[in-house]
């Protein structure tokens, strides 16, 4: 009786084997995401690669300041870096590497919501490693888009607090 038991559960294993093999071979792979091909809206000459953000907010305010360190690497020459800014007002931006810092110049982008920063000397920004220093300030929003106000009400107290939704732009 156990080898009839081991004998059948042997041959499931084995015909499970097979159909499982049957259907790795005959199935096709998702090929996955491809920066390469995937459209965007910004050059795909310079890809962000981190972010560290650092904001001074106050729900009682109707502003709020910040500090972003963006590390990119630029994949071939460039004479500027093109990123999204909605609604918001650089006092300073600056590009650094290996100790190296050039000042960069605000103007508007291309597309909708972007800027374009051009370096101050007017030299073109050679493929490497970079960080991006931008302080900026900004306005909080009354609706649900980027960063907004929410008022709400405790023990009968009108109350405020500040949201996002942490959604990319036109998402």
């Amino acid at each position: 009786h156990h080898s009839t038991l081991k004998w059948t559960i042997g041959m499931s294993i084995a015909a499970t084997m097979r159909f499982m093999l049957r259907a790795h071979v005959g199935a096709r792979a998702d090929p996955g995401f491809s920066f390469a091909s995937t459209p965007v809206k910004l050059p795909k000459t310079v890809v962000p690669v981190r972010y560290v953000l650092l904001l001074d907010l106050e729900p009682a305010r109707d502003d709020f300041t910040g500090h972003a360190d963006i590390h990119i690497d630029v994949r071939q020459p460039v004479q500027a870096v093109v990123l999204h800014a909605h609604d918001l007002a650089a006092s300073r931006t600056e590009l650094t590497q290996n100790g190296r810092t050039r000042s960069l110049q605000v103007g508007p982008g291309p597309i909708k919501q972007s800027w374009v920063l051009t370096p101050t000397d007017t030299m073109p920004i050679v493929p490497g490693r970079y960080t991006l220093r931008i302080d900026y300030d900004g306005k909080v929003n009354r609706s649900g888009v980027g960063l907004y106000r929410a008022d709400y009400v405790v023990a009968g107290k009108p109350a405020r607090t500040l949201a996002t939704q942490l959604e990319s732009i036109d998402a």
